[in-house]
C-alpha cells in the first residue's frame, strides 16, 4: 500500500497493522511516522517472498499434502480397530410377566368426601400463616453508677468549624471558672 493510501487511515488502524506486521516500538511514532515504517516493512516482505525460490514453497506444498496423508491413513487404521475390538451384543432371555388385576374406578364417581380426616384437616390449613411470634420485650435494668459532676474542671473550650457555615464549641468550666472569666470580661459576661 502506498504511504498516501496509510496516511487516510486513522493512527489506531495503523497500530494495528503495525502489530500484524510484526513491528515493534510503534507506539511512540506519529502517524506519518507509523505510515513510513508500516510501508517499509511491507516492501520488506515482498522482496522477501519474491526471493525466495520457487522449490522451496513446492517443497513445502508436498510435505504438508504428504502430512495430511498419513493422519487420515492414520484416522482409517484406528477405526478399524475400534470396530474389530467392539464386543459382540448378547442377547438374554425376558421371561413372560403377568399382568396385574387391578380395579379401575371411573373418574366421575370418585368423591372429594373419600377423603381422610387428616387430609382434609392438612387441606383446610394449607394457606394459613404462621401466627406471629411476640416480640421479646426489652427490659431495662437500672444501674445507680452514680450522679454526673457538674464540670470536670478542666476549663478547656474546644472551638472547630463544622462547614464554612458553622461553628461547634464545647466547654467544660466550673462555676469558679466561669465566676473567675467573667470578672475578667469588660462588660462582665461571657458569650
Amino acid at each position: 500500500m502506498k504511504k498516501a493510501g496509510l496516511l487516510t487511515k486513522t493512527k489506531a488502524e495503523l497500530l494495528k497493522v503495525a502489530r500484524r506486521l510484526g513491528l515493534r516500538g510503534i507506539s511512540t511514532l506519529n502517524k506519518p511516522e507509523l505510515a513510513t515504517r508500516i510501508q517499509r516493512a511491507q516492501q520488506a516482505r515482498s522482496v522477501k517472498t519474491m526471493r525466495q525460490p520457487l522449490g522451496v514453497a513446492v517443497a513445502a506444498c508436498k510435505l504438508s499434502n504428504e502430512l495430511k496423508r498419513r493422519a487420515i491413513r492414520k484416522r482409517a487404521k484406528a477405526a478399524a480397530a475400534r470396530a474389530a475390538a467392539k464386543p459382540v451384543a448378547r442377547t438374554r432371555k425376558i421371561k413372560a410377566v403377568k399382568p396385574l388385576k387391578t380395579a379401575i374406578v371411573p373418574t366421575a364417581k370418585r368423591e372429594p368426601a373419600a377423603m381422610s380426616a387428616s387430609a382434609k384437616e392438612l387441606a383446610a390449613h394449607k394457606f394459613d400463616v404462621a401466627p406471629k411470634s411476640e416480640a421479646r420485650k426489652q427490659v431495662f435494668i437500672e444501674d445507680n453508677l452514680g450522679d454526673l459532676p457538674e464540670a470536670y474542671g478542666t476549663g478547656r473550650l474546644f472551638l472547630v468549624a463544622r462547614d464554612p457555615h458553622w461553628l461547634y464549641a464545647y466547654w467544660d468550666l466550673s462555676w469558679q471558672q466561669m465566676a473567675d472569666a467573667r470578672g475578667r470580661a469588660v462588660d462582665g459576661r461571657l458569650v
